[in-house]
């Protein structure tokens, strides 16, 4: 990303020609170069639960799959659910 706002800005190539030339959509390019989008920022939203809690889900999910309880989508709700209680 940041080899083709350099492009664009100091070596004078068109917006088109950088996006095709990096392979980055085209919209993407123009949002960072006009400042609309920060380049380092990560896209999309963010977590739902923070990084403890999930480690912990997983930790739970992992520890019953050793114990030959491998569980279902409704049990790994569950324990979400169980872990997210003290959050």
């Amino acid at each position: 990303m940041a080899a083709a706002i350099q492009a664009v800005t100091d070596r004078g190539m068109s917006k088109r020609q950088a996006a095709k030339y990096f392979n980055i959509p085209r919209q993407t390019l123009c949002d960072h170069i006009s400042g609309k989008t920060a380049p380092n920022k990560p896209q999309g939203r963010p977590p739902a639960l923070p990084l403890e809690v999930e480690t912990g889900v997983v930790k739970n999910v992992l520890d019953c799959a050793e114990k030959g309880f491998p569980l279902t989508r409704r049990g790994v709700l569950h324990k979400v659910g169980m872990c997210t209680v003290n959050y």
